[in-house]
């Protein structure tokens, strides 16, 4: 006959996970902060477009 083993209490995962978790800076990342700045001068880019077509299309249709 074989013993029984006590049984255990069941595990929490979130305490495990929260174990293994270290923590990190409070800030973007420099990889999410360059394409931020990407992104940003890229909407800079296309709203001087915009803006220069509109001015174009005004002064054309003042003439």
């Amino acid at each position: 006959m074989s013993k029984r083993k006590p049984k255990l209490a069941p595990r929490n995962g979130h305490v495990a996970a929260m174990r293994q978790k270290s923590g990190g800076a409070h800030g973007k990342t420099k990889k999410a902060q360059r394409q931020a700045d990407r992104m940003q001068l890229k909407r800079s880019i296309r709203d001087i477009q915009t803006s220069d077509d509109a001015a174009v299309l005004l002064s054309v249709s003042c003439v």
